[in-house]
């Protein structure tokens, strides 16, 4: 048995959007409900407790998703819920907080950002954070979600669904997984998602 209880340090960390563009409906139920569907997915047969989860809106937070008995309690995750306090979002800090936060041993680090692309807020450039993930070794693997065009929010007076313009932007996470060597996927659902941190942190 692989599981140690009680552990704070990680040699990888899933980085989870929790801005309010997270709140689209172009996923069911919403775009951060299919991340959340899938981060479970994953990690409700992970043996390893290895695998920390970080939430970022205009700054980022390490978050516990341990209990007593558990590495990975999928209640926790999924009582994650939108920021509407911190309007923004940054997908570099919780990069910086990862790098800060993993376990100081030989293994390799990995970082997944799970988000929709936008970044438009943070305390760090995306040169310095992609310079010290490279020195560090971190390879920075990213996910997309959303779709491009009108996307569905919410509902008028009348019940009739109201529409977003263009809330989806990839070419930073691109810049950032290939910067760092890492991979860049695009998620359809929350079954694309748990595929993908299957592929990216196997299946342990």
């Amino acid at each position: 048995n692989e599981r140690n209880i009680g552990f704070n340090k990680f040699d990888n960390f899933i980085a989870i959007d929790l801005s309010q563009s997270m709140m689209l409906e172009d996923y069911l139920p919403n775009r951060l409900g299919a991340v959340k569907n899938g981060v479970k997915n994953f990690l409700r047969n992970r043996r390893i407790c290895d695998t920390g989860i970080i939430t970022f809106t205009s700054k980022a937070n390490q978050v516990s998703i341990q209990q007593k008995d558990s590495c990975y309690s999928l209640s926790l995750i999924n009582a994650l819920e939108f920021d509407e306090i911190m309007p923004g979002t940054s997908i570099v800090d919780p990069i910086f907080l990862a790098v800060n936060s993993f376990d100081k041993n030989d293994k390799e680090k990995k970082i997944i950002i799970i988000c929709d692309g936008q970044s438009n807020a943070g305390n760090h450039s995306e040169k310095l954070i992609i310079d010290i993930a490279k020195k560090k070794n971190v390879k920075v693997h990213t996910i997309g979600v959303g779709y491009r065009g009108p996307v569905a929010f919410g509902k008028d007076s009348a019940g009739t669904a109201n529409f977003i313009e263009n809330t989806f932007d990839d070419r930073i996470l691109k810049r950032i997984s290939k910067s760092t060597g890492g991979s860049y996927q695009y998620a359809k659902n929350s079954d694309d998602i748990t595929k993908s941190l299957i592929k990216i942190l196997g299946v342990n």
